[in-house]
């Protein structure tokens, strides 16, 4: 089940992090995690399977724009499309918002992930050279459709 996290405690940070450590081998501060979800600075959706957090999707949120900050899926629960449905509860949220975009970077390397991007809307709008250490990132962009 996807649940939005709105508030955010040390038990919860924890796990946060070490998911994003086990999947990326790096992750933000536990403490600043809490701190910015709780500010309402950053929103995280997850995904539970027996009381255990199997993924994830995190934004940053801005005056005009939300930024995907990282989308993360432990290796046994790839390819069953889950990372799909995290970003469709983004999208949910993101056209009910005041933001107009959502922007995100994205190895150029990751072709699953650019074309989970491209299938829900997303649009490449440019490259980031060496932006992963010697890889470049590739910038995405999924703008409000104003009729």
């Amino acid at each position: 089940m996807i649940e939005q996290i709105k508030s955010c405690n040390d038990q919860l940070a924890n796990k946060l992090a070490s998911i994003e450590q086990n999947i990326f081998g790096a992750c933000w501060p536990p403490e600043v995690l809490k701190e910015k979800i709780n500010k309402g600075e950053f929103l995280y959706w997850i995904f539970n399977k027996n009381n255990n957090i199997v993924g994830y999707l995190g934004i940053q949120k801005s005056l005009d724009e939300l930024q995907i900050l990282g989308i993360g899926i432990l290796e046994e629960y790839r390819n069953t499309g889950l990372a799909k449905k995290l970003t469709t509860e983004l999208i949910r949220f993101f056209k009910n918002s005041y933001q107009n975009k959502v922007i995100l970077e994205v190895r150029e390397s990751n072709i699953a992930a650019i074309n989970l991007y491209k299938s829900v809307g997303f649009s490449q709008y440019g490259k980031r050279e060496n932006y992963y250490k010697n890889e470049d990132a590739i910038l995405f962009e999924l703008e409000k459709a104003y009729v």
